[in-house]
């Protein structure tokens, strides 16, 4: 193990209930200095942020084995006009970072018109729309995304984490609520929505349910140091 970066889920064999050999799971990660911090696991598979012990690189090379990441499935094959509708995404992504609005919205459109519904295609248009000032056009899209429960899953999870940030930026509060609402309804086990959320509660004065959801956050991840300035900063201002 020396010299190999220690990151992911490591498992310890333990004697269990009725004196049966069984596997724990737990996130390790380097501390530096020689260290390794052991944390347990979530449901979920990803780390709580508490330590279980903390150990020399030594002593986790004898007692830990690294958990192998399961094989994904191969996926289909994408036909030409899902290839051609990425490429436009891609294309309008590129020109959006460059500040290249009028060309991105172009690329956006393309590929709405081979899927209405693409969720990034539509993302992507209605940043574009924010770019150029067209803040009705763009609420317009951000206000479709956000009513069209079917859009929320957990792949699209980041998309209306970023859709939710930029509506908050625009003070378009409401809608903002209502995404965050939604998205935390198919992931309840992500802080950074929650965190998010209570911003949201905060600029729309309720500041009550703004200190409910960042504990919230903070019970998930009770390392979440922006999470609690910003409930050390509620609690102080009550």
């Amino acid at each position: 193990m020396a010299g190999e970066k220690v990151e992911g889920i490591y498992y310890e064999e333990a004697v269990g209930g009725g004196g049966l050999q069984e596997r724990v799971r737990y996130w390790a990660r380097d501390s530096g200095e020689g260290q390794v911090v052991v944390e347990y696991l979530k449901a979920d598979g990803t780390t709580t942020g508490m330590a279980a012990e903390r150990v020399s690189r030594e002593e986790f090379g004898r007692r830990f084995v690294k958990e192998e990441a399961p094989k994904k499935k191969a996926e289909p094959p994408k036909s030409p006009k899902e290839q051609l509708r990425d490429r436009c995404v891609q294309e309008g992504k590129v020109h959006l970072e460059r500040k290249e609005f009028h060309l991105a919205e172009s690329e956006f459109k393309n590929a709405l018109k081979l899927d209405e519904g693409h969720v990034e295609a539509n993302y992507g248009l209605g940043e574009t729309y924010v770019g150029q000032g067209k803040t009705e056009e763009a609420r317009r899209i951000f206000a479709r995304l956000s009513d069209n429960d079917r859009l929320y899953t957990k792949e699209n999870k980041y998309i209306f984490n970023k859709l939710g940030i930029l509506l908050r930026r625009q003070g378009l509060y409401p809608l903002a609520l209502k995404n965050y609402e939604r998205a935390i309804r198919i992931d309840h086990t992500d802080p950074v929505l929650f965190y998010n959320l209570a911003r949201v509660l905060y600029h729309l004065e309720q500041k009550e349910k703004a200190i409910r959801f960042l504990k919230n956050a903070l019970a998930l991840n009770p390392g979440f140091q922006e999470a609690s300035e910003f409930l050390a900063f509620m609690e102080k201002g009550k």
